[in-house]
């Protein structure tokens, strides 16, 4: 809007008239910025086309030249068409061929003399040149030519001339109801005093509806940019001043009727031709009688939209704008389904009180006893008038009347079809005055159940007697809520029924779920992707009964909200539909933080607290009670709370707790260290997680022997742990809480350095067997290790760190020695552990899965040893260094460290595990490498390779049992 405001005034201070030789030139260019401003407005151009043509048509006035109406049409900004209708709507006459090869002379009128213009849709409008046209314009002059189409004459002031042809397009030729319907881009250009006029106000588009008091078009308001419904009074009023008046006192009657259910009033005014409006809100969705009909032709959208509690509602909202307008001393008198209009937002409007009787002093129009029907008269509609309307009794018509409206739009409502239907007007009235009602349960409409307490409703209201009808349309609202109520009784029962099935449902599906990924994630393990299609189907089979499971569990979830939901649109505050839908979202909830979905579980969580209120937040508590213990006790305890810093987990200030056993009343829910010592013995670190929602941990930590500590080794205390869940790994399983028991953990991974010293002296006894054994990736070659036999010993091979990778590294140092040990297989792995337990007299073995992640994760979940989310110089993985990925000595990394203090788990290389004994030739590897992308650096990845396999990136670390 503000670019457009922008543009009209550089149109209009762009004159370069100045810079013209004469007069006349300067008329020219007066000219030129007329159709800018006309084009601009019609959107015929845009903003940057108007502005690059002025500029144009500048520069060539600046060269002497004097540009013409050709140039619009030769240079192509506008078709010949649209130039003649921007030409006709200034006022000029002639096609655009006759005048765009002249200077362009705009037609002289001279006083009193009239100007002829002939607009597009063939109707020729004359303006005089003498205002004459005041007030309503009641006094103009208005000519009808009879040569077959209409010639309007009429004498108007101001700017009329200039807006004398219709400024708007036929919905026929725009496609919409009118011309400028993006009000964001179309700002007006009009001048003081033009406002006054509504045509130069308003642009009328296509026709919106009708009757005896006029027509309803579609209008663009130029000065507020939004489109609004205008009634025009009938052509026939202009020639009579109480027509008029009753058409204002209509407009004044619904202006002063400030209630949300009846329609708003925005303007009134005089259009060029004298005809009087006024404008109100625009309602794009149907009437009450477009339902009705609808509902008989039984579409689907209406059946589904409009069902027998909300008709009902609408009704009471109906009532209750009546009673507002009965209390302020107006009666309606014409109530009918095709008065009552229906909002985008739900909104219900009661409109066309053109027909409506004032009485009091709270409500002002221009009516007086002249102007309002007299005795014998009819007023309303046929079908839906009370008896002493029909029998022209006006002077009984009072609130009742309006009551007994109410009750035929009921009875219609209920049966889809009018109370009374004649051949014509007359015999209708004549048998609401004297025919039996038919009562709605016979009329023998399917559609809803009707009861005896709604049709006795409905009866009541349609008395024929007026003192049998409710005495005010409060008193019909208050019975309609009544039976509304009862009504709303049978399907909450139903939804809250169904809805706890379909709870159930869901709860199923979900476990469904679990169980068939950890059977696909214990196939996929056992396949390679080289496999044969019939070893492959049976995984297949399950993969598709998966995501059939995970289908049908989003479609119970959906229609169990929507039953839950059913309930809710009946009465918002059912506890059991709220505990229902706290209970979906709760389950979505677990669902999502076992795939550690963060977004998932957050939304999850308001919708819990949304619905379930205090009784379910509980589940959220941010504090627990922690009772921590040690065996043996007498530990004292020192807490580190967890916080994040650089995308790191890095302990915080440390507090002191006390000697266990000890008891925390409220501690934070959060990740925490440990650290555990007892006099005259080393410290122990023991990770500790206090969940969302978790009321009470009990926490107690076996406290190893110093004599059973190896150097080089952590202790991993047992207990519960989370494992898999990480929706970016590789094959990680669903979330699963595991409990372990404690054990010790290598810190590094083994080396080239202690790998050789057993091969050195296996080969003092066996050569062939340390050949056996020697790192190589492949079994005919390959070599990482070589036997110098001068020294009797082996030796790392220079091929694991060369190039770019020497600048670190370089070749004297022996930094190999120190590059974990890879090219040997998972025997290998298990000969040496046997070796190295004999050696240090400890029961050496490899890490089974489950120990291996443990150590890797601690206790809250994590994807990486520091943390969840990643960095790729965190660890040693393929993208960590510029140069060409090779191994690298081990704790290099030093942010690849666990809770624990087990280094390289998330790079380096991969590691063997332990056999489950159900494995005959696959081997789990864990852990990332050297080689690998990010999701094998998440700890929860898993993979299976043959255990007789050698990779230039999978080694071993060791592990020993604590008890």
């Amino acid at each position: 809007m503000a670019r457009c405001n922008a543009v009209l005034l550089w149109i209009e201070l762009h004159g370069r008239g100045e810079r013209l030789p004469d007069k006349e030139r300067a008329l020219d260019w007066k000219i030129h910025q007329q159709i800018a401003r006309v084009a601009l407005e019609r959107r015929l151009l845009e903003f940057d086309v108007v502005s690059q043509c002025l500029f144009e048509l500048g520069r060539l006035a600046d060269e002497g030249q004097a540009p013409t109406v050709r140039h619009w049409k030769e240079r192509g900004w506008l078709e010949a068409s649209e130039l003649e209708t921007v030409l006709r709507a200034l006022g000029y006459e002639g096609e655009e061929a006759a005048v765009a090869s002249a200077p362009f002379q705009r037609p002289a009128a001279g006083a009193g003399e009239e100007q002829a213009v002939t607009s597009r849709f063939g109707l020729r409008i004359s303006a005089r040149g003498r205002a004459g046209v005041e007030g309503l314009g009641l006094e103009g002059s208005t000519e009808v030519a009879g040569d077959g189409r209409d010639e309007v004459r009429t004498r108007v002031q101001g700017v009329a001339a200039a807006w004398a042809t219709p400024a708007w397009r036929s919905a026929e030729e725009t496609g919409r109801h009118f011309a400028f319907e993006n009000t964001e881009v179309y700002q007006p250009a009009l001048r003081a005093g033009e406002f006054l006029s509504g045509q130069a106000r308003y642009e009328l588009g296509g026709p919106l509806g009708g009757g005896g008091g006029g027509s309803v078009l579609s209008a663009h308001d130029r000065v507020l940019g939004r489109v609004v419904a205008m009634k025009i009074a009938s052509p026939s009023t202009r020639h009579d001043a109480r027509a008029v008046v009753r058409f204002l006192a209509e407009a004044q009657i619904t202006g002063q009727l400030e209630h949300p259910h009846i329609m708003p009033i925005y303007d009134v005014g005089v259009l060029d031709d004298g005809r009087v409006y006024y404008t109100m809100q625009r309602v794009n969705r149907p009437s009450l009688a477009q339902v009705i009909k609808g509902l008989r032709c039984r579409e689907p959208a209406y059946l589904e939209e409009y069902t027998l509690p909300r008709l009902l509602s609408m009704m009471k909202q109906v009532a209750g704008a009546l009673h507002y307008a009965h209390a302020r001393g107006v009666v309606h008198r014409d109530l009918k389904p095709s008065n009552i209009m229906l909002g985008e937002y739900g909104e219900v409007l009661v409109m066309d009180w053109g027909v409506a009787h004032v009485s009091g002093d709270r409500v002002h129009t221009k009516l007086d006893a002249r102007d309002e029907p007299g005795a014998g008269q009819t007023l309303g509609t046929p079908a839906y008038m009370s008896p002493e309307q029909a029998r022209g009794r006006l002077d009984l018509v009072d609130a009742r009347s309006d009551v007994y409206g109410l009750g035929a739009v009921l009875y219609e409502l209920l049966t889809l079809e009018p109370p009374f239907d004649g051949k014509d007007a007359a015999e209708t009235m004549w048998r609401v005055v004297e025919s039996e009602l038919i009562r709605p349960s016979e009329r023998g409409c399917d559609l809803w159940p009707l009861s005896r307490e709604l049709e006795a409703i409905c009866l009541r209201a349609m008395a024929r007697e007026q003192e049998k009808r409710y005495p005010s349309a409060r008193a019909f609202e208050e019975a309609l809520e009544g039976e509304l109520h009862a009504l709303r009784r049978a399907p909450i029962a139903e939804g809250l029924e169904r809805g706890q099935a379909l709870l159930a449902d869901y709860r199923d599906a979900l476990r469904e779920e679990r169980d068939l990924w950890r059977e696909i994630e214990a196939r996929a393990g056992t396949l390679k992707p080289w496999e044969s299609i019939e070893r492959k189907r049976a995984l297949w089979a399950l993969e598709d009964a998966f995501l059939q499971a995970k289908r049908q569990g989003v479609a119970t979830f959906g229609e169990a909200v929507r039953r839950f939901q059913q309930v809710l649109w009946i009465d918002g505050q059912e506890p059991r539909a709220r505990a229902g839908m706290a209970e979906l979202y709760w389950e979505r909830y677990v669902a999502a933080k076992e795939r550690n979905d963060m977004a998932e579980m957050l939304h999850s969580e308001s919708m819990v607290r949304d619905y379930g209120g205090a009784a379910y937040a509980e589940r959220f508590g941010r504090c627990a009670e922690v009772q921590i213990s040690t065996r043996p006790p007498g530990a004292e305890v020192t807490l580190f709370p967890y916080q994040e810093l650089d995308r790191r987990r890095v302990v915080a200030d440390e507090r002191q707790v006390g000697t266990t056993p000890v008891r925390l009343p409220t501690l934070e829910s959060g990740s925490y260290m440990m650290v555990l010592q007892r006099a005259g013995s080393a410290p122990v670190r023991a990770p500790l997680f206090v969940e969302v929602g978790e009321r009470e941990l009990t926490v107690c930590v076996d406290l190893p022997a110093d004599h059973r500590v190896t150097p080089g080794f952590v202790y991993v205390a047992g207990g519960l742990c989370t494992l898999g869940g990480d929706p970016e790994a590789l094959h990680p399983g669903p979330a699963r809480e595991v409990e372990l028991a404690s054990f010790f953990c290598a810190r590094l991974p083994v080396t080239f350095r202690e790998y050789l010293e057993w091969l050195d002296e296996l080969s003092a006894t066996d050569l062939q067997q340390a050949r056996e054994h020697a790192p190589r990736t492949r079994l005919d070659g390959g070599t990482l290790a070589f036997f110098e036999a001068s020294t009797g010993r082996w030796l790392p091979s220079p091929v694991l760190i060369e190039g770019p990778m020497r600048e670190r590294y370089a070749r004297d140092a022996d930094h190999e020695l120190d590059v974990p040990v890879v090219g040997i297989s998972a025997m290998d792995a298990q000969a040496y552990c046997q070796w190295r337990g004999q050696r240090d007299d400890r029961p050496y073995r490899l890490l089974t899965e489950d120990e291996w992640e443990k150590a890797g994760r601690g206790v809250d979940g994590r994807f990486f040893p520091w943390g969840s989310r990643f960095d790729a110089t965190f660890c040693k993985m393929r993208d960590s260094r510029p140069e060409f990925s090779q191994p690298e000595p081990v704790g290099v990394f030093l942010d690849d460290i666990s809770p624990y203090g087990v280094r390289d788990l998330s790079g380096g290389v991969q590691e063997w595990c332990a056999g489950t004994g159900k494995e005959s030739a696959l081997r789990a590897v864990r852990g990332g490498s050297w080689m690998l992308d990010e999701r094998a650096c998440r700890l929860a990845s898993r993979r299976r390779v043959l255990a007789s396999a050698r990779s230039g990136d999978i080694g071993f670390r060791l592990a020993y049992d604590a008890n």
